[in-house]
């Protein structure tokens, strides 16, 4: 074998080999070292080495070898919050005894701001243009569903991130040297062993750059690590008063009264008479589970319902759902006349349930209101399309109805204006 010949180069006598990846562990009678073939650069090491960083393995081999070999090294059993806090450490001394500044030109700034600038752009087209398309759409697939129910948080995010960064390019404008840095640009918790010392592993993407890109390659790696076995969810209330958690879902609404059963079930100590637990899936995209259950098999006859009361609240009455298709008689006919567009946008919506009681505007009931009203006064109207709501549990906050009609356009928009003045007096 070729790696019993280079081992046999420096006197190491295998009793025993175990692969891990890419690299294979040799034991030669109780010392161990680690193999792994492909050429390293050794050159970063002896430069790290004269900047007084030796938190890295030494290795055996030349620097012209098509192989590393090195020392093992054990590692200890440490929590990974305290070895996180050391590799952090670790890195920064990394970082601060291989900085240098070099000189960019006027432009180096402003190009990052404007790439970045246009990403934002072009999100926030792309995903107006999704969401146009999606609530075109009579039924919605599950997946369609969700993106109607989060867009605003998306649009939120996108804004968000405008803002960082144009604070950002308030503060770097103006910078005319960039810090530099020997990063690792591969760092995670399986690359950071500790015993009696600490070392770095595994430095083959090792340059010369930015300091953030290490943090940046550290976050994408850990940064949503999250154990459900062991780690409690931890929540914080952020700056719009929104109880949210920290590195995962808040898990509340059904969430909630899934836990709570569970725990009941869990426990052995508790009394309590024969329970039927019931869980359903896909609640939001229209009631999907609980409509396909089959009732015969539940034998209860009283019921209690932990659907996001919380653990203080009681709900006594709810609003129901029910999905529905009428299908009217219509008469399609040709038209020559122009065609108008009457739209309601801005309402503020809610939850169809915990929000009804509210009276606030629903876009759809409005829009034909107002195409009723017309109608009444004796305005001509043929309906050629209408489309409003973008979710079964919520209040509509726009629709829209596109008509025919041969009556003048200014008439129209004095009537629609006119109109919409009143039904504004009534939701004030």
């Amino acid at each position: 074998m070729k790696i019993n010949k280079i081992l046999k180069n420096y006197d190491i006598k295998p009793c025993g080999y175990q692969k891990v990846g890419k690299i294979v562990i040799v034991d030669d009678h109780g010392k161990k070292y680690v193999y792994k073939e492909g050429q390293i650069d050794l050159q970063i090491f002896d430069y790290l080495k004269s900047r007084n960083f030796d938190y890295m393995p030494s290795f055996l081999n030349g620097k012209m070898d098509n192989y590393r070999l090195s020392r093992y090294i054990e590692n200890f059993d440490i929590p990974s919050e305290q070895k996180m806090l050391d590799l952090v450490h670790i890195v920064a001394l990394l970082h601060l005894k291989t900085t240098h500044y070099k000189e960019i030109d006027l432009d180096f700034y402003e190009r990052i701001y404007d790439d970045l600038d246009n990403n934002l752009k072009y999100l926030y087209s792309y995903y107006t243009d999704l969401i146009t398309t999606i609530e075109t759409k009579v039924y919605m697939s599950p997946c369609q569903q969700l993106l109607a129910r989060n867009i605003s948080q998306i649009y939120d995010m996108i804004s968000e991130n405008k803002k960082n960064l144009d604070r950002w390019h308030l503060l770097i404008k103006e910078k005319r040297k960039q810090r530099m840095c020997v990063i690792h640009n591969n760092l995670k918790l399986s690359h950071f062993l500790e015993n009696d010392n600490c070392y770095l592993i595994s430095w083959d993407k090792a340059k010369i750059g930015s300091p953030i890109f290490d943090l940046y390659k550290l976050y994408m790696n850990h940064g949503l690590d999250f154990d459900f076995e062991t780690q409690p969810i931890e929540t914080y209330v952020d700056e719009e008063g929104r109880l949210r958690a920290k590195g995962t879902t808040l898990g509340a609404d059904d969430g909630m009264g899934v836990a709570q059963m569970l725990a009941i079930l869990a426990d052995d100590s508790l009394k309590h008479p024969p329970l039927e637990c019931v869980f359903t899936v896909q609640e939001e995209v229209g009631l999907c589970g609980a409509l396909a259950m089959d009732k015969s098999l539940l034998h209860s006859h009283r019921m209690i319902s932990l659907d996001g009361g919380g653990e203080v609240v009681t709900g006594i009455s709810s609003a129901g759902g029910i999905q529905a298709v009428n299908t009217i008689t219509c008469i399609f006919k040709k038209q020559s006349n122009p065609c108008y567009q009457l739209k309601v946008t801005g309402l503020s919506g809610g939850h169809s349930g915990g929000e009804i009681h509210k009276e606030k505007g629903n876009a759809n009931k409005l829009v034909a209101r107002i195409l009723k009203e017309m109608m009444n006064d004796g305005v001509d109207v043929s309906l050629v399309s209408f489309n409003g709501g973008a979710k079964d549990n919520a209040i509509p906050r726009e629709s829209a109805a596109v008509f025919a009609s041969e009556n003048d356009a200014d008439y129209l928009k004095d009537l629609v204006k006119e109109k919409t003045e009143k039904i504004s007096v009534e939701f004030e």
